[in-house]
């Protein structure tokens, strides 16, 4: 890939000088060569520094062979660059050969690996024949992240346990198709060689830690590769490896959002909620109006709850219940197999213009002012009370490592419809999968249900 790469790269540079002097766009040029020599060698060595430095190649980030962003990403920085190298020689190239090699560029290596994925998807030789060694919800998990990326060859054979007897089935997610269980760990020697396993994966507890090491030994008399996922997924949100001092580590507790994409997330909340809360500002003094005729109170609510970090903040609402409702939450508050439940159908607390405004969730509204004091996010999990975080179990505390928001994956699946131990699992399948396109896809998703007025109440 490397070599066809650089060389459709070199190719498409003659083609844009053959374009620039043969196409009738731009002024007409002498018809000198362009591109010489000294031109051709930059471009090889800025390309393929460029293409290396950003991963292009590494099979870490082969999401598939066609992977159009990295490539996309990679082209234009070295087209950044070639253009800085020609600035600081001061050799003038046409602008519009530059234009055509550049996008030329692009669909060539794009088509490129097009072909190539269409050519290798179905070859045998591309497929790696992948085995699990354990059971759980750790082996689900591990099942998920193969078939997510089957576009790279990985074909998920099954799963060999001493624990578990029945295929896994992932109960959230009725379109993967069940893991088969292939017999104990006893049979895993056998099944490498009948079934031609490239990719052992074992999935075993800590506990069980002796018989994980008594198998990578009996392993290595076979060409297999062997990789081990630990079971500190049920500890943690994210993982990863870190250099720590020479040591290699696993950090258990790595923040969801950081860096860039923090620093993101906070101008989006800023931009967006500032322009929500000019163009809604009749809309909400409405609201304010409305309410404080239809009951008793002020018509904003205001309430402590957990945010970020389990850090306390002052929270707004448009009021929606009578007044000192709050007080009487734990009163209202029923447990439902176990699990706490302090929102219900037909609360007596509501008002009239309380049922609308949380149908529709207007009521909502005034927590832009929180999302422009940093209190919270337009999107994340819901700040939660504090009363009813003390009754949370340690597992759920993780929901509190990324910004509290307005809306998030819980409310756009179902909303109060839901139990609250369900909320929290939505809750962590969101930062475990956090970009902004998520954010986005679920801010869109939000406008929908909010119009819907499913599971508002």
């Amino acid at each position: 890939m490397v070599a066809v790469d650089l060389a459709l790269t070199i190719g498409m540079l003659e083609v844009a000088e053959s374009a620039r002097l043969g196409l009738p766009l731009g002024n007409t040029l002498p018809k000198p060569e362009y591109v010489h020599p000294s031109t051709i060698i930059s471009v090889l060595i800025i390309w393929f520094a460029v293409f290396h430095a950003y991963g292009v190649y590494d099979p870490q980030y082969q999401d598939s062979i066609l992977n159009p962003w990295r490539v996309l990403w990679a082209t234009l920085i070295s087209a950044v660059l070639f253009t800085g190298s020609l600035y600081i020689v001061n050799y003038e190239l046409p602008r519009l050969l530059f234009v055509y090699f550049i996008i030329g560029d692009l669909l060539a290596l794009m088509l490129f690996r097009l072909a190539l994925w269409l050519l290798v998807k179905k070859a045998s030789w591309y497929r790696r024949r992948v085995l699990m060694l354990g059971g759980g919800p750790v082996t689900l998990e591990a099942a998920r992240m193969v078939l997510r990326h089957s576009e790279t060859g990985l074909h998920l054979i099954g799963y060999v346990s001493d624990t578990e007897t029945a295929d896994l089935v992932d109960p959230e997610d009725p379109e993967m198709p069940p893991l088969p269980h292939l017999g104990k760990l006893n049979a895993a020697p056998q099944l490498i060689r009948e079934r031609e396993i490239d990719d052992v994966i074992i999935t075993l507890p800590w506990r069980e830690r002796q018989q994980t090491e008594r198998l990578v030994r009996n392993l290595d008399r076979y060409a297999v590769q062997v990789r081990m996922i630990p079971d500190y997924l049920e500890l943690s949100t994210r993982m990863s490896v870190e250099d720590f001092g020479g040591l290699p580590l696993i950090s258990l507790n790595d923040a969801a959002i950081t860096g860039w994409q923090a620093r993101m997330k906070r101008v989006v909340d800023i931009l967006v909620a500032s322009v929500l809360l000019v163009v809604l500002l009749p809309v909400m003094i409405l609201i304010a109006l409305v309410i404080s005729l239809d009951s008793f109170g002020a018509p904003l609510f205001i309430q402590k709850r957990v945010g970020q970090y389990h850090r306390i903040f002052t929270m707004y609402k448009f009021r929606t219940m009578v007044r000192n409702a709050d007080k009487m939450a734990q009163q209202v508050a029923v447990e439902q197999d176990g699990v706490l439940i302090h929102k219900r159908r037909r609360d007596p607390r509501i008002t009239r213009v309380g049922a609308f405004l949380r149908k529709t969730s207007l009521d909502e509204l005034p927590q832009l002012i929180n999302v422009i004091k940093g209190d919270m996010s337009l999107v994340g999990p819901r700040p939660e009370l504090p009363w009813l975080v003390v009754n949370y179990a340690p597992w759920q505390y993780r929901r509190f490592t990324v910004p509290q928001g307005i809306t998030g994956w819980w409310q756009v699946n179902g909303r109060s419809d839901r139990p609250m131990h369900l909320h929290t699992e939505d809750d962590l399948f969101y930062i475990r999968n956090y970009s902004l396109w998520l954010d986005i896809k679920i801010l869109l998703m939000t406008v929908k249900v909010a119009l819907a007025g499913k599971g508002a109440y």
